[in-house]
């Protein structure tokens, strides 16, 4: 198994424990609230063997569009940061910004997770 196929199921795992919020596949259907795992950007440290080293995953906490979706998204961030926190990857930030799905735009919070990539993740 590839060290971002690892990472990404550690994060997987981890957000499948958050109450309140499930799990989707990208480019599935939501149903708010709801977590998708975005593909990573990837980087290279100097003279790596060709493998990337790090990840920075888009993990997207999503709800449905209605009077409460600022507190409902306000009520989720901690317990969404917690269950991030507990993999190796590390928060670098979260944005707030709209999540499209099935052709409908819903409010969100794009969390940045900085993932280091090790061979021994794949192995």
């Amino acid at each position: 198994m590839s060290a971002i196929r690892a990472a990404a199921e550690e994060l997987t795992a981890a957000l499948s424990t958050v109450d309140g919020a499930r799990v989707h596949e990208l480019g599935r259907a939501i149903d708010p609230p709801g977590l998708v795992l975005g593909a990573p950007r990837l980087a290279w440290e100097a003279y790596s063997t060709g493998l990337p080293t790090s990840a920075t995953f888009p993990v997207f906490l999503v709800v449905g569009f209605s009077e409460r979706s600022l507190t409902e998204l306000w009520d989720l961030v901690p317990v969404v940061a917690e269950a991030i926190e507990s993999t190796d990857g590390a928060i670098s930030g979260a944005n707030p910004g709209m999540y499209v799905a099935a052709n409908t735009d819903l409010p969100c919070y794009t969390f940045d997770v900085d993932f280091p990539l090790t061979q021994e993740m794949g192995a």
